[in-house]
């Protein structure tokens, strides 16, 4: 496993797995990771999804790191699952923005279960920053929100919908460059050209209400995930930004059911509550974003992607016409330095001054006592 990641424990709690925990690579249940899936040799466990166990492995030809995931026996069991997952795989792999982990392969292992050969990214999720680092400042999460609304924006031309957005599916590679990953949950729509491609979508024979993560899940997608849209995706990514913004959902709940009630009935929490002073132009924009009706949202990822941006702009012309605090400070002490200066040059000038008057006074009062004393005579 690899270190400074998160891992969830079977009783639903999470900690950070660091150099003092003792941890073993697979239990007696799991079994030992295969030493190939396909032909990449595997060098290890990295992590656990909901569809299924992610290896690093070796690209056999380039010798490049790649993350595979093989897919979970029950979801491999079934085959309209099975074709639904390459589909996706296929449409995914022409996705080529750089805020997308990149799909480079797909097949089936020597017992037929599928698997996805994955961009291996080694810096970690976005929960696992949140988790070192504590809430992140406003600026920098709408920078995350721009890239992630790039990456929908290029997925939504193929007619994707992401319908898992959280901070765990948002990587960082080496770079800082935010990347978008697991669309193994996406729902794609029929009509677009990319998707009508395919001859055999079967997107009606597998039920998906239960994919996603219900404290993420727009309103409508807890019902009906079928035939939620990109707005639903926008819902869950105004929960991400909220709470990596914050350290807290907008809506805190662990029963599943509850949170389904809660997303129709429950305003979302203002973040003052949890003492974050956010400024009010970046709140209004994920308020926008967590609208209980998806009509009240932003209409695309384009939309929301101008609304952040202008937000980082305001503040970076703000931080560039501002003085910095530090820099006042100084020219303040320099101004009152000047100023002492001048008033004790003032004050010198006019001590010497009148030193040297009252020095010259008596000599010029002797001088004139002895001067003759005559009076002109008027009558000459």
């Amino acid at each position: 496993m690899e270190r400074g990641r998160h891992i969830e424990c079977v009783c639903g709690s999470t900690f950070i797995l660091d150099g003092k925990t003792v941890v073993q690579d697979y239990s007696e249940v799991d079994g030992p990771p295969p030493e190939k899936i396909g032909n990449y040799p595997v060098e290890r466990f990295i992590g656990r999804g909901g569809m299924g166990d992610v290896f690093l492995g070796t690209h056999p030809q380039l010798h490049l790191p790649v993350a595979i995931k093989i897919l979970r026996k029950d979801f491999a069991a079934n085959e309209a699952f099975k074709e639904r997952f390459f589909i996706s795989s296929r449409i995914c792999a022409k996705l080529t923005s750089q805020n997308v982990v990149r799909v480079y392969d797909a097949g089936t292992d020597a017992d037929g279960t599928p698997f996805l050969v994955m961009e291996y990214i080694p810096g970690g999720t976005l929960y696992d920053i949140l988790q070192k680092e504590g809430p992140l400042p406003p600026k920098r999460v709408a920078e995350i929100g721009i890239a992630v609304c790039g990456a929908l924006s290029e997925a939504a031309k193929f007619g994707i919908v992401h319908r898992d957005i959280k901070p765990d599916n948002i990587m960082v590679d080496a770079e800082g460059v935010y990347k978008l990953s697991d669309l193994g949950l996406a729902k794609m729509d029929v009509n677009k050209h990319a998707v009508r491609e395919e001859s055999k979508y079967m997107s009606d024979t597998v039920e998906f209400t239960s994919m996603g993560t219900p404290e993420y899940m727009s309103p409508e997608q807890g019902f009906d995930a079928k035939n939620c849209d990109i707005r639903s995706d926008i819902y869950s990514l105004g929960v991400t930004l909220y709470e990596l913004a914050t350290g807290h959902l907008p809506i805190e709940c662990r029963d599943p059911e509850e949170m389904k009630r809660l997303r129709w009935e429950v305003a979302p929490t203002d973040p003052a509550v949890y003492g974050v002073d956010l400024p009010a132009e970046f709140t209004g924009i994920l308020m926008c974003c967590l609208r209980k009706e998806s009509g009240e949202r932003y209409a695309s990822a384009d939309a929301l992607k101008a609304e952040l941006e202008a937000f980082v702009r305001g503040r970076k012309e703000e931080q560039s016409v501002r003085t910095p605090a530090w820099r006042t400070r100084v020219l303040l002490f320099l101004f009152l330095l000047i100023i002492l200066a001048l008033c004790n040059a003032i004050f010198f000038f006019f001590h010497i001054l009148a030193s040297k008057q009252s020095i010259r006074l008596p000599d010029m009062l002797k001088h004139a006592a002895e001067l003759p004393n005559a009076v002109p005579d008027e009558t000459q």
